[in-house]
């Protein structure tokens, strides 16, 4: 039985052009093919069909050779992946087939989760670093208003209130990146 997948940028978001212009790749469905044929993808389908069983096979890795020798996943030059499974039933080869299609799109919501998981990390450090410097800022304009008073302060104090108004800036618009991840 045949699936067929087209235009899978538009319904996997732009995840394929990202990361396939980060590893190299020219066409995002090379990322897709990869990822079909992915171990995770066929582990998924060995667990959810309980195919170990259906083809009695000893080992995990002997099944994974089984699914792989009853799949075919081709790229067209139309922009069309084509998934095929062979069974002996027609019936459970489609749903298998279709299945493919299924299991790239959870493994492509987990990627895109992680990254964005990574981006959320990254604000947060700087998020983080920001407010230290804002602390440091802060006691150092203090201590120089101990220090030396009013007078030796004047254009010390307009560049630390500037700069903890701007740091104070930063740390809101990163709070804001954090909270629209």
């Amino acid at each position: 039985s045949v699936a067929m997948l087209s235009q899978l940028s538009g319904q996997f978001g732009g995840l394929g052009g990202l990361a396939g212009g980060a590893l190299g790749i020219k066409n995002p469905n090379d990322l897709y093919v990869g990822m079909l044929k992915s171990r995770t993808v066929a582990d998924n389908l060995i667990s959810r069909f309980e195919l170990k069983k259906l083809y009695e096979t000893k080992t995990a890795d002997d099944t994974r050779k089984v699914v792989e020798g009853k799949t075919r996943i081709t790229s067209g030059r139309d922009g069309i992946i084509t998934i095929e499974f062979e069974d002996r039933e027609p019936k459970r080869a489609a749903t298998i087939a279709n299945a493919y299609v299924e299991e790239l799109y959870k493994l492509t919501q987990t990627l895109a989760v992680t990254e964005a998981s990574q981006r959320r990390l990254f604000f947060e450090r700087q998020l983080d670093q920001t407010r230290k410097s804002l602390a440091s800022a802060e006691t150092a304009a203090r201590q120089g208003l101990e220090k030396g008073g009013l007078i030796v302060i004047d254009a010390q104090g307009r560049g630390l209130v500037e700069t903890t108004a701007r740091l104070r800036g930063q740390i809101a618009v990163k709070e804001i990146q954090i909270s629209a991840m």
